[in-house]
């Protein structure tokens, strides 16, 4: 998971012959489970998939999953952004131009506004309803700091 910056470039990189792929970017599986085998403990958006899912919204069509590397600093996420924006018009087409509703989590919400703050106005006007946000930092991540500080004794 460790990441090399180069100051030259002032980006980040994998190590050598490590490359981080995200299969099914736009599926839902990926957020589901952190771990593909279905191991009980890694669920992760599963019970929310599981209620929509249940409410009528169909995995792949209206209900749609969007991870991104979060190791990685908003100012190279350059493909990210530009496979999200061409995920909302898809699925704002095959819904009948119907309005999204961005749902994040955690550190998703202050990622999500940053797209959205790079969108025009007439974009977010025609593509997007809302912006739901579940147990989103604004507030900042303030352990981490402490973490990355003093460590953590898991008290």
């Amino acid at each position: 998971m460790r990441l090399t910056y180069d100051p030259t470039t002032k980006k980040t990189s994998n190590l050598e012959g490590i490359d981080t792929q995200i299969p099914g970017f736009g599926e839902t599986s990926t957020i589901e489970h952190f771990d593909s085998s279905g191991f009980p403990y890694s669920t992760y958006f599963a019970p929310i998939i599981k209620s929509l899912a249940a409410l009528g919204y169909k995995r792949g069509l209206n209900l749609r999953g969007a991870p991104y590397d979060f190791r990685r600093g908003l100012d190279e996420q350059d493909d990210f952004f530009a496979n999200f924006t061409q995920l909302v018009l898809d699925t704002y087409e095959q819904n009948n131009q119907t309005k999204i509703v961005l749902v994040t989590h955690s550190m998703g919400g202050p990622f999500a506004l940053y797209w959205l703050h790079q969108q025009n106005r007439s974009f977010k006007e025609k593509y997007i309803r809302s912006m739901v946000n579940i147990a989103t930092p604004w507030g900042g991540a303030v352990k981490a700091l402490r973490l990355m500080a003093s460590g953590d004794n898991i008290d």
